[in-house]
Formats: C-alpha cells, sequence, structure tokens
C-alpha cells in the first residue's frame, strides 16, 4: 500500500498552573511549545466514522501506521499522534 496519509504538526502550549491562559494550540512562537506530528489517514470511500489511536508520551505514533492503513482500507479515518 502507498503511503496515503496527511501528516500535521501541532504545536502544544503549555498551561499555567491554573490550567487557563496558555493552554491549546498555538503556532505563534516556539517559546515553551512542544511539537506533535498526527497521522491522518483518509478512510477509503465513504467513511465509517473517526478514530484516534492513542498511546502514552514513551510511545510513538509511527509504531502503529499499519493498524492505521488497516482501519482506513475498512473505511474508517484516522488520527495517530
Amino acid at each position: 500500500m502507498e503511503d496515503d496519509f496527511f501528516l500535521t504538526n501541532l504545536e502544544l502550549r503549555e498551561s499555567t498552573e491554573t490550567g487557563e491562559q496558555a493552554s491549546g494550540l498555538s503556532h505563534s512562537s516556539m517559546k515553551g511549545m512542544v511539537l506533535l506530528s498526527v497521522l491522518e489517514l483518509a478512510a477509503r470511500g465513504e467513511p465509517r466514522g473517526a478514530i484516534t489511536v492513542l498511546h502514552d508520551a514513551g510511545d510513538w505514533g509511527d509504531r502503529y501506521k499499519d493498524l492505521a492503513e488497516a482501519l482506513a482500507g475498512d473505511r474508517w479515518a484516522v488520527a495517530l499522534p
């Protein structure tokens, strides 16, 4: 199967101690940012739904690429952070 996916880079802003002011996504500055890659696979044909495959911080999303491709082949839209 050829690589049929979109790669999205997200920068997550660190939150304040109260979790309010700096929370959320931002692309305005690299100060205090952590870069994440999200692999997005489009469903083949009309999607049955959407699935996000989650893993812990010690793992990496590309490890689950075969699973994501199988799900996309079964008409699921998949996000793999």
